[in-house]
């Protein structure tokens, strides 16, 4: 009886645990601010003839805002996740004050250091990379924050 007892109260606060807003933005109050981000790499490894060693990757940051009022991107947190692909981005934060106005789209630019292994011919140097972004914000409504993945394609030209 014991044992059912301690069983319903672990999956009660599971449960509670696991419940939230869904929408993957942090800190947002319902229905506040809705945005819409996207990542493109701009520049990647074919671009820098497979340099081995740190190498800076250029990308673009994607934000359609559908608010009624303008939002400002304040922080882009940035890092690769998992092992596969041609190259490894450490966990980095970037600093901007980039207004995104109402009903409007905007791509905002980046460089990001990454460490590349160098070899266009290794087995997953055409692998895509994954790249987890958190975009920090502020609005009228407070600040709030977008996480999501990114899988990135990588292709490099033959010889």
């Amino acid at each position: 009886m014991k044992q059912l007892l301690a069983s319903a109260a672990c999956v009660a606060l599971i449960a509670c645990g696991t419940s939230g807003n869904g929408g993957g933005k942090a800190g947002l109050k319902a229905g506040a601010v809705s945005t819409e981000t996207s990542l493109v790499q701009l520049v990647g490894p074919n671009q820098l003839n497979w340099d081995s060693g740190t190498i800076e990757m250029k990308y673009a940051l994607q934000i359609t805002n559908n608010a009624p009022d303008a939002i400002t991107l304040r922080q882009i947190q940035i890092q690769t996740v998992g092992l596969e692909g041609p190259y490894s981005v450490p966990q980095s934060s970037y600093f901007f004050k980039e207004p995104v106005v109402a009903g409007g789209t905007r791509a905002v630019e980046f460089f990001a250091k990454a460490v590349s292994g160098g070899d266009r011919y290794k087995v997953d140097a055409e692998s895509p990379v994954s790249v987890r972004i958190v975009a920090f914000f502020e609005a009228p409504q407070g600040n709030f924050r977008e996480t999501f993945i990114a899988s990135l394609g990588q292709s490099f030209k033959r010889n």
